[in-house]
């Protein structure tokens, strides 16, 4: 056996290890990306759909606090109806507030969760006050703060996780 041949089977070996390496190591590797791609998608669509729910609560509030205040009375029907939107948008927040842990940071979840509260105690409020116009409106801009101040901080808290400015 001569020079040439030993350096061609040593080359033989080398290349039957680097393809036995790659072929164990590169499908795993590209599992693992498809995966961290897959929960960062679920996420995204998660905080799309939170930000969404919190956009459609503000812009519910800011419809009817401009009747109120430019003196259009809101017929207690009217405050019902109210109600029932409001209440969809707000599901759709405490729906992320249960199931955040899962796939949101504890941070987002947390805040959901504080959030909820909020607009619950704040809508019991609400449905005592059927008549009391004055108190109506600052039941109206309480929540609509304290989506504000949700959406800002879940804003904050999805750039961070999402790794986007």
């Amino acid at each position: 056996m001569t020079y040439l041949d030993t350096l061609i089977d040593i080359a033989t070996v080398l290349a039957t290890v680097a393809i036995a390496f790659a072929a164990l190591v590169g499908p795993s590797k590209a599992i693992k990306t498809f995966r961290s791609q897959k929960w960062w998608e679920m996420r995204a669509h998660a905080y799309g759909k939170i930000v969404e729910a919190l956009y459609q609560v503000q812009d519910i509030h800011d419809k009817y606090i401009a009747q109120e205040i430019n003196g259009k009375s809101i017929s207690h029907e009217e405050k019902e109806n109210l109600a029932r939107e409001l209440c969809s948008a707000s599901e759709e927040v405490r729906k992320f507030a249960v199931i955040g842990k899962f796939l949101l940071p504890e941070q987002a979840a947390n805040r959901l969760k504080i959030y909820h509260a909020e607009v619950e105690k704040e809508i019991s409020k609400w449905r005592m006050s059927a008549n009391d116009s004055v108190n109506y409106v600052n039941i109206l801009e309480s929540q609509w703060a304290a989506a504000k101040s949700c959406l800002e901080d879940i804003q904050e808290v999805a750039e961070g996780d999402l790794g986007v400015k």
